[in-house]
């Protein structure tokens, strides 16, 4: 007897005798019927037994097919890793915007989830410029554009980043400008060391971001972290084109002082520049 000849149920009893999901795979493809007879239990196996490890690996290297699969055996948008990552957020964090636009557009995907550093699926998308996704997630009129932390009823993720800060952080200008562009954004957001947005860019020579960030009506540009401003910390680290930026606004404070009482002039010096 051929053993596509065997009843499902007595194939199904053989599958459920291999401990290991590779093992039902590898038995499920002994041939092209067996396959498509066993796939589907296959993806039930996963979603029950591995944690819709199918899904997150469909989410990680943008495959509709196999996330479509994974969902239609029980898997679901709302499992999450053991750092509480759901698909959406994995998508986003690598880049994958059209499997992002994919699971944007399915039932019961949660755009506000964050995993257990309080990071959301925009937050990633910010911190690694991804701004087309970042365009795909502000379509969706429940983004909450400064999430809270998990720790604390506070805006910001566990080190106290909004999307904004990482954007600036990290120099994602573009990221930044369709931040900005929501008119929903706290530009002046401090962050858990008292930082905000326009100092993290000026600390790290963000000439772009910092120039875009100064056109913000209103701009707070001689809010000051920890004592030291912007200004200060863009001449310590030699940044001339920001130093540039920031000297040509009016109303710029080139005598501010720390609480060392030292002047931007002086982090130059300290600084090399």
């Amino acid at each position: 007897m051929h053993i596509l000849d065997f009843p499902l149920e007595l194939l199904l009893h053989i599958t459920d005798s291999l401990e290991r999901e590779k093992d039902v795979l590898v038995f499920a493809s002994l041939n092209r019927q067996l396959y498509d007879l066993l796939i589907d239990y296959l993806y039930r196996r996963n979603a029950t037994s591995s944690g819709a490890s199918a899904l997150f690996w469909a989410a990680q290297h943008g495959q509709q097919g196999t996330a479509q699969r994974a969902l239609d055996n029980g898997a679901s948008l709302s499992m999450t890793t053991k750092n509480r990552v759901t698909p959406l957020l994995l998508a986003s964090k690598v880049g994958q915007r059209q499997m992002v636009e994919y699971l944007l557009n399915l039932d019961g995907v949660d755009v506000n989830a964050a995993d257990k550093f309080g990071q959301s699926s925009l937050t990633w998308a910010a911190k690694n410029g991804y701004a087309e996704i970042a365009k795909l997630l502000l379509t969706r009129p429940e983004i909450q554009l400064d999430m809270p932390d998990r720790a604390r009823l506070h805006p910001g993720n566990s080190a106290g980043y909004t999307p904004l800060c990482y954007a600036a952080k990290n120099g994602h200008a573009d990221v930044l400008q369709v931040l900005l562009e929501t008119g929903r954004v706290d530009v002046h957001y401090r962050d858990r060391k008292s930082c905000f947005p326009l100092f993290h860019a000026a600390a790290n020579g963000h000439d772009e971001v910092v120039e875009r960030l100064l056109k913000v009506p209103g701009m707070k540009f001689n809010m000051d972290c920890g004592s030291c401003t912007p200004l200060m910390k863009a001449a310590e680290g030699g940044h001339e084109i920001v130093v540039q930026l920031l000297l040509a606004m009016d109303g710029i404070d080139i005598d501010a002082y720390d609480s060392q009482t030292e002047t931007a002039l002086a982090y130059a010096a300290v600084g090399g520049a």
